[in-house]
């Protein structure tokens, strides 16, 4: 069953995202992997106006506390 639709605050506005990977696998192998995510992480950011205040990747997860410029989270998903 798919999650409620995230609703969308007047900006700016903070939020904490969570991206776990199917299954509880791994999204990152190795050291190769995690700069790959980190530069991906950062086109997004820019791409997307937004800023990321805080981020931890994990194996299987990872956390942003994202601070957005216009009402457009869900742009960094599709965009």
């Amino acid at each position: 069953m798919p999650r409620i639709p995230r609703s969308q605050l007047p900006s700016p506005a903070w939020y904490h995202v969570i991206c776990r990977g199917v299954d509880q696998r791994a999204i990152v192998l190795d050291d190769v992997d995690r700069e790959a995510w980190y530069r991906l992480l950062l086109e997004v950011e820019v791409r997307c106006g937004w800023k990321i205040r805080a981020w931890v990747l994990l194996d299987n997860h990872f956390h942003l506390l994202v601070e957005t410029t216009q009402p457009l989270l869900s742009r960094g998903c599709s965009a």
